[in-house]
C-alpha cells in the first residue's frame, strides 16, 4: 500500500511568487475585467435597433460624417424645424474608428454601433485601473476597473447599441484624471525638468480638450483638478515650518513651483486645441460652471422648461441614487473615503501620498453627489469617484487579510 503523503499549502511562498510576478499578473486580471466588461454589454448587440431616441441623432451625425456630407442643420431632430449641428468630438472618433473596423473586419455601419459603446466602455477600466494604482495600489485598481466595468448606472447607459456621448464621457473623465495624476504625483521638485510629468499634462489637456468638444459638462474636471491644488496647497502652506503665514508659504515655495507647471501645461495645451476648433466657448464654459445647475433647470425660468419634464434631469431622492449607483458600491465608496480619512489623518505633517489622494476624492464626491440630487441621470457621475473609493476600500481590507494570514501562518 503506498504511503500517504499530507498535503499543505505553503502561503509564504505563494505569497512571494504572487508578488514577484504581480505586474504580470495584474495585467492578465485587468484583460479579464476587460473582457467581462464587455461581454456584459454585449447581451444586446442583436438588437434590430439602437436602444434610445438620442443615438438616432448621433447616427445621423456619424453617417454624414462617414459619407462626406455634413450639412448645416440636422433635417429630423426638431422636425419641422431643422436644429444646427454642433460639432462634436464623438461622432468623429466613431465614424474614424468606423472606418478601421470596417476595412478589418468588414463590419456594417449600422451594426458597427451596437459595438462602439460597448468597446468603449470595456476600455475605461484601463484608466480606471490607473487611477486605483496611482492612489493607493494595483490591488485597489483592479477593484476600481471591475466596479466601473459593472456599475448599475454605467451599465444602464452603455450597452451596445446605447449609441450616445455617455460611453466615450466616461472613458474622458477617467483618460484625464489618470493622466492628471500621473503628472502631478510625478513632479520633481528637485528636477523640474523631467519630461515626463510635462508629456503626461500635455495628453492630459488634449484629452479634456476632447472632452470640452464632447460634451458641455466637462466643465466640472477642471475644478475637480483646481480643488486638489486648492487643498493641497493649503495643506502644504499649514504643515510647514514657521511661525507665520508669511514663513509658511516661503518654505511651501517649491510645492507651488512644481505642481503649477502641470496646470499651467495641461491648461494651456486644452485652451490651444479649443481655441482653435470653437473660440473661447469651452474656456467660458469653465468659468460659468458653477451656475450650470442653476440655470439648465430653472424651474422658476422661462415656461415651458423641457428640462423640467425630462424624468432623467428630474431631482433624486438617496433611494434613486442608491439604486442607480448601487448599494454595495455606495456602501463600499464611502467606506473607501472613510478609510482614506483616516489614513490622512494618522499620517498628518508626515510626507505621505494620503492628503491629495483623501482631498482628491473628497471633492470629486461631494459636487457629483449634489449633482445627482439636482437631476438623477448624473448619478453615473458619481458611480465613477464611488467606484474608485470602492476598490481602494477592497484593497486595504484585502492587505489586512493577507496580513493577518501571515500572522496566523
Amino acid at each position: 500500500m503506498a504511503e500517504e503523503k499530507e498535503i499543505s499549502l505553503d502561503f509564504s511562498k505563494l505569497f512571494w511568487t504572487l508578488s514577484k510576478h504581480k505586474t504580470a499578473i495584474s495585467l492578465l486580471l485587468l484583460l479579464g475585467v476587460f473582457y467581462l466588461s464587455l461581454f456584459v454589454r454585449l447581451a444586446t448587440v442583436d438588437q434590430p435597433y439602437l436602444l434610445a431616441a438620442d443615438p438616432h441623432y448621433w447616427y445621423r451625425q456619424t453617417q454624414f460624417i462617414v459619407d462626406g456630407d455634413m450639412p448645416e442643420k440636422d433635417p429630423l431632430r426638431l422636425w419641422p424645424e431643422k436644429k444646427s449641428i454642433s460639432q462634436s468630438f464623438f461622432p468623429y472618433s466613431a465614424a474614424y474608428s468606423f472606418s478601421i473596423a470596417n476595412a478589418l473586419t468588414g463590419i456594417k455601419f449600422y451594426r458597427f454601433l451596437f459595438w462602439f459603446p460597448a468597446i468603449v466602455t470595456a476600455l475605461s477600466v484601463i484608466p480606471a485601473f490607473w487611477i486605483g494604482r496611482e492612489l493607493y495600489s494595483n490591488k485597489a485598481g483592479l477593484f476600481t476597473a471591475f466596479f466601473i466595468g459593472m456599475t448599475p448606472s454605467i451599465l444602464s447607459r452603455t450597452m451596445a447599441g446605447f449609441f450616445d456621448t455617455d460611453c466615450i464621457n466616461i472613458l474622458l473623465s477617467l483618460l484625464i484624471v489618470a493622466l492628471f495624476l500621473s503628472a502631478y504625483n510625478r513632479i520633481d521638485i528637485n528636477n523640474l525638468k523631467k519630461p515626463l510629468p510635462i508629456i503626461l499634462s500635455i495628453l492630459g489637456g488634449i484629452s479634456l480638450a476632447a472632452f470640452a468638444l464632447t460634451w458641455s459638462g466637462f466643465a466640472y474636471i477642471p475644478w475637480l483638478l483646481i480643488g486638489l491644488f486648492v487643498f493641497h496647497g493649503g495643506y502644504n502652506i499649514l504643515i510647514a515650518k514657521g511661525d507665520n503665514f508669511k514663513e509658511k508659504l516661503k518654505h511651501s515655495y517649491y510645492f507651488f513651483k512644481g505642481h503649477l507647471i502641470v496646470y499651467i501645461v495641461l491648461f494651456l495645451t486644452f485652451f490651444i486645441f479649443t481655441f482653435s476648433l470653437q473660440g473661447l466657448g469651452p474656456t467660458e464654459s469653465i468659468i460659468g460652471v458653477t451656475n450650470f445647475f442653476q440655470e439648465a433647470k430653472a424651474e422658476g425660468g422661462i415656461s415651458p422648461n423641457v428640462w423640467v419634464s425630462i424624468s432623467e434631469e428630474m431631482g433624486a431622492s438617496l433611494n434613486q441614487i442608491l439604486s442607480r449607483v448601487g448599494i454595495s458600491i455606495f456602501i463600499f465608496g464611502l467606506l473607501g473615503l472613510a478609510f482614506l480619512g483616516y489614513l490622512f489623518y494618522k499620517n498628518f505633517g508626515r510626507k505621505s501620498i494620503y492628503p491629495e489622494t483623501f482631498f482628491f476624492m473628497l471633492i470629486w464626491i461631494l459636487p457629483t453627489l449634489y449633482g445627482s440630487i439636482w437631476a438623477v441621470r448624473f448619478a453615473m457621475l458619481l458611480a465613477i469617484p464611488l467606484s474608485i473609493c470602492a476598490g481602494i476600500a477592497i484593497g486595504i481590507l484585502f492587505d489586512i487579510f493577507i496580513r493577518m494570514v501571515r500572522k496566523y501562518e
